[in-house]
């Protein structure tokens, strides 16, 4: 059950139920509630080591498509959490605003607005446009990853999907980009219906939601190859990937349709990864992303709460995984 505080704070928050922390769990998800945000945020990526982040109305409620900066305070003594100022980041007018990423140093934000056809380059603090990628398609999520030494020129690379499935790597020094071919099949691979992607820490393989199907998916860049991880889900959008003081890598999964937020992990029990529950009882979770680096295994999901309320929760996904490594796999 949730502490007096963390129902009081739900409440508040116009929740009609509150949302279900699965048994085992590690501290119990905070949310945190602000009327200036979107209530169906499609985009999603954390800066300043999670102090700030950033989230992309991309159906423009109001009439206005644009990307909200969140402060996130901290309470210096209890460390309870809130949310500070709301400002629209940049001055851009985009067209649709939806995948993010941020570069590895933070201080570039690569945003696909899929309707333009075209990745902006936008300074992490000022917003300022700095530069635009014109896309082989329509983009509609990207990621950052620092590659090997000779690749990106030092600046890294991006991988983005766009919305006939395919599956492109940018080099954002020689500003060539290339498309993840099926080897065996000698054309492009195709994924249909991907809503999110993301680099696994191990393997190396990109990672990707897969709407209409309800599977998540591993894909081979090198030869193409995909395979299943995971099945059986709802509506699973977004994803991200975490590595945890104990170098245990898992994945945690927004499950929109069902309202729940999964893990991901290894099983020796069974072919693939193991679904668990982490949290459920919500309404709309959308996109997922590590609140800050270094193994804690904290992840910010957005949401909305029962009112059609932008919020933000804030789960203990590597105090969860902690407390269960040695349990067997009973939640589904």
């Amino acid at each position: 059950m949730l502490m007096l505080s963390a129902l009081i704070g739900l409440v508040n928050a116009g929740w009609s139920s509150a949302p279900v922390w699965a048994e085992g769990g590690g501290d119990e998800p905070r949310v945190l509630v602000n009327e200036g945000l979107p209530s169906a945020a499609h985009g999603l990526v954390v800066l300043e080591g999670g102090k700030e982040v950033l989230v992309a109305d991309s159906f423009g409620e109001g009439g206005k498509r644009q990307i909200w900066r969140v402060g996130l305070v901290a309470d210096e003594i209890t460390g309870e959490m809130t949310v500070g100022e709301v400002v629209v980041f940049g001055k851009l007018s985009y067209k649709q605003p939806g995948g993010m990423a941020v570069s590895g140093d933070g201080k570039v934000v690569y945003v696909c607005d899929t309707a333009a056809g075209r990745i902006y380059v936008q300074d992490a603090v000022s917003g300022d446009l700095t530069g635009a990628i014109d896309t082989a398609g329509l983009p509609w999520n990207v990621i950052w990853v620092k590659g090997v030494e000779e690749e990106g020129g030092g600046k890294g690379l991006l991988w983005y999907v766009t919305t006939d499935g395919r599956l492109h790597r940018h080099d954002l020094g020689s500003g060539r980009t290339t498309l993840v071919m099926d080897k065996e099949a000698k054309k492009p691979m195709v994924v249909k219906h991907v809503f999110d992607l993301v680099l696994h820490a191990v393997t190396g393989e990109i990672v990707v939601t897969q709407q209409g199907e309800g599977r998540v998916l591993g894909v081979d860049v090198l030869t193409g190859v995909v395979r299943v991880l995971a099945e059986g889900f709802a509506n699973p959008e977004g994803i991200a990937c975490l590595q945890l003081k104990g170098k245990e890598v898992v994945f945690v999964i927004a499950d929109t349709e069902a309202g729940k937020v999964f893990v991901l992990r290894e099983s020796e029990e069974q072919v693939g990864m193991s679904k668990e529950l982490l949290v459920g009882g919500l309404e709309f979770p959308i996109c997922v992303r590590e609140l800050s680096g270094g193994g804690g295994g904290e992840v910010v999901v957005s949401a909305r709460n029962g009112q059609g309320v932008g919020v933000l929760i804030i789960v203990d996904a590597g105090g969860a995984m902690a407390r269960r490594r040695d349990e067997p796999d009973v939640r589904k």
